[in-house]
């Protein structure tokens, strides 16, 4: 196989650190959602939504952590509190939501 010079070869290892770089925050989110599960859940359960809500919740939770942190560091030193602070805002916005529908 020819080996890939010039442009080709830069877009090749831009690719490679995006990808490399996206796993590494998509790593770094799933230890934190494993690591405060209890925390998103016991945020996404206080107001006795039905599961199908929660289930989008957790979804939009991810969402929102995933693009206010925008390093795996950044993600890996997250608290408690942000992680139920997040969940927590997505729980209300959901609710003025179903009453207010616009």
């Amino acid at each position: 196989m020819p080996a890939i010079t010039g442009e080709a070869a830069v877009a090749t290892r831009r690719r490679t650190a995006l990808s490399d770089g996206t796993d590494r925050i998509s790593s770094a989110l799933e230890q934190l959602l494993h690591r405060y599960t209890a925390v998103l859940w016991r945020a996404l359960r206080q107001h006795r939504l039905p599961e199908t809500d929660i289930d989008d919740l957790s979804q939009e939770v991810r969402i929102r952590l995933w693009r206010a942190l925008s390093t795996a560091e950044q993600i890996a030193q997250a608290p408690a509190s942000y992680v139920y602070r997040t969940a927590t805002s997505a729980t209300v916005d959901l609710i003025r939501r179903q009453k207010n529908p616009s």
